[in-house]
């Protein structure tokens, strides 16, 4: 059952900065339950700000090839998932296709020439996020190995799992003027329903309504 998602339940922009900022930097990343030392690879930054500023999907991402990226458009065709302990390439939640936009540059990242170069090395079939080793991740494993060890040095204190930043994604599109439409399209929802569900709180703007309507005086001779 779908609810409206607190603001607080999800990474805000500043949130997702200093993520990219905590994987940028040349460190080791120790996770306590792994018992091992876990080196974030160099396209892992491109990876998280895919999830930020495009909002597909964690299986969505790890499906991703070179030939997805074309130009301002990234082709959302497929996702990952594991069945019985196998992977299989699926079409992606509900069946739907769909085309994210790529901004040109986000918060300073020039998003779209790093997505053309990171498909110009990997090549049309490769694909962009793989893990270190070059294999596909399991999400029980990624959990584990990247995003605790990740969330504890960048986002201490919260539980924000790597769908968190699905939903900043959604929102920055919302704060930013996007109609609820095209947002729906964008993250790929069955309907603009549920975008609003999600993130348009049901007393949106009821303080400042309330406000305006006691600092309007009735007409002279109104009645009461």
């Amino acid at each position: 059952r779908l609810s409206f998602i607190k603001l607080d339940s999800a990474p805000g922009t500043e949130d997702v900065l200093r993520l990219i900022g905590v994987l940028a930097q040349p460190r080791t990343y120790s996770s306590t339950h792994a018992r091992k030392e876990y080196t974030a690879p160099g396209h892992y930054s491109l990876m998280f700000l895919v999830a930020a500023f495009c909002g597909l999907r964690q299986g969505e991402i790890w499906a991703l090839r070179g030939k997805d990226v074309d130009g301002a458009v990234l082709n959302v065709d497929r996702q990952l998932t594991w069945v019985k302990g196998k992977p299989h390439f699926t079409l992606p939640k509900g069946g739907k296709r769909r085309q994210v936009f790529i901004e040109e540059t986000v918060e300073g990242f020039p998003l779209r020439a790093m997505l053309e170069a990171r498909a110009a090395e990997v090549g049309v079939n490769g694909r962009l996020f793989p893990t270190p080793k070059g294999g596909l991740f399991r999400r029980s494993n990624f959990a584990r190995d990247v995003m605790s060890p990740l969330r504890a040095a960048a986002w201490p204190g919260t539980r924000w799992s790597f769908h968190g930043l699905r939903h900043h994604y959604c929102r920055w599109l919302l704060d930013r003027g996007a109609p609820i439409q095209d947002v729906a399209d964008l993250a790929g929802h069955s309907n603009a329903q549920v975008t609003w569900t999600l993130y348009i709180s049901p007393v949106k703007g009821l303080m400042k309504r309330m406000q305006a309507l006691g600092s309007e005086e009735p007409d002279a001779g109104e009645g009461t």
